[in-house]
């Protein structure tokens, strides 16, 4: 079934609400011209097949479970967020172990309660075949992983609304309360829910359509939440956090929360360093090589000095330093900035140490990085210092390299 908002929308993908349901999954689609569609599909990986690059999937059910004793904080965090009486609709996740015996209740209680500290609830227990289905698939599936989120609908009507739901969503009165608030947003919506929750259907349950319909708007936004701000990875590097979206999120059309799970980089290298001889003698040719990454300078390389480079030339010790500083300091800058400190001024003087084994070879003993950040008066220092640590346990270079990088920071104020 398909409802056109009437609005103009400037996307350039498709934002997919889905919520378990009787028949498999019902979705509700908004697609990049703010056309609203709704279905029912056997198995979620349909939607992820059928998804294009860039897509979002905003889904109702736990993704990245824990596997030690307590919950997960995302969990914890909602619940926190509702209140009562919302908050007793965040049911808390199973272990991973736990979905292995989704046939036999007092089996799966056990399992989670050897592997969690806690028994499992009927309520979760009766969806961990849907919790199931979505972990295998985001397991083995890249484009799954890329494309899908975990969302609570509960949650987002809290974050569009500007507080919690008063009136259980079963109800006549939840279900006005929420019909209320996705008319306030998007008539598109509105319009959808209510084509679909029409229908009668054995399939699927009139709070089934609510929940993938704000879903769906939640994945329209132009920027998406993170409950909490920095996921822990479970144990299939499944991130366990839940997205959300501010209503003045909504609308904008150009994506910041897509950020595709892997990057590919290439460089092109040219020894340079022919003299005619080749490498008939050790020293016949030059160690000068060009480094060419499309769309950018050329980088002159060559060896250190000590191994018979050219002492003009970036060597490959010394790119490795700086590779370690710079992606320190656009991490830093980064969490500064979304945590109130103002940085006007970075420089670093990195140092790094290599050593030299009897037959030639040799590695880096460590890489120290000695950042002199000047911030602006109004900003916390004790904050700004803290941002080092963080900064070095998020760096990709850093997280790269098999010894360590230490810090020795200094801050002033401007």
């Amino acid at each position: 079934m398909t409802v056109t908002a009437p609005r103009k929308h400037d996307r350039t993908f498709s934002s997919v609400g889905v919520d378990g349901c009787r028949g498999g999954w019902f979705f509700v689609k908004v697609d990049p011209g703010g056309v609203f569609s709704w279905g029912v599909v056997r198995n979620l990986e349909e939607l992820v097949l059928t998804a294009s690059e860039g897509d979002r999937i905003c889904v109702d059910i736990p993704i990245g479970l824990p596997d030690r004793p307590g919950e997960r904080r995302c969990d914890k965090l909602a619940r926190k967020r509702l209140g009562a009486p919302r908050g007793s609709s965040v049911f808390p996740a199973p272990a991973r172990e736990t979905l292995e015996a989704t046939d036999d209740f007092d089996r799966a209680k056990q399992i989670n309660d050897q592997v969690l500290g806690k028994a499992i609830s009927k309520q979760t227990f009766v969806i961990c075949p849907k919790i199931k289905e979505a972990d295998d698939l985001l397991r083995r599936s890249r484009k799954a992983r890329d494309l899908v989120c975990e969302v609570h609908p509960e949650l987002c009507f809290w974050a569009l609304a500007g507080q919690a739901m008063r009136h259980n969503k079963r109800t006549p009165d939840g279900y006005k309360e929420r019909l209320a608030v996705l008319r306030e947003l998007s008539p598109g919506a509105e319009k959808a829910v209510r084509s679909a929750s029409g229908v009668r259907s054995g399939e699927f349950a009139r709070d089934d359509v609510v929940d993938a319909a704000v879903a769906a708007l939640t994945a329209t936004a132009s920027e998406f939440r993170s409950l909490p701000d920095e996921p822990p990875i479970d144990s299939c590097s499944l991130p366990m956090r839940m997205v959300y979206a501010d209503r003045a999120a909504l609308g904008r059309g150009k994506i910041v929360d897509r950020v595709p799970r892997s990057h590919a980089y290439t460089a092109r290298l040219t020894w340079r360093g022919n003299r005619g001889e080749g490498t008939t003698d050790y020293k016949a040719y030059s160690r000068d090589y060009d480094v060419e990454c499309e769309g950018k300078p050329v980088l002159r390389g060559s060896a250190d000095s000590v191994f018979l480079g050219e002492s003009s030339r970036h060597n490959p010790e010394d790119l490795l330093v700086a590779s370690l500083a710079a992606c320190h300091m656009l991490w830093y800058l980064h969490l500064c900035a979304v945590n109130g400190v103002a940085v006007v001024a970075y420089e670093d003087q990195a140092e790094g140490v290599m050593e030299l084994n009897r037959d030639g070879s040799g590695q880096f003993r460590m890489v120290t990085l000695k950042p002199l950040v000047t911030i602006t008066p109004e900003s916390d220092p004790a904050t700004a210092e803290r941002m080092h640590k963080e900064a070095n346990a998020k760096c990709f270079v850093a997280r790269s390299v098999s010894f360590p990088v230490v810090h020795e920071p200094r801050t002033t104020i401007s």
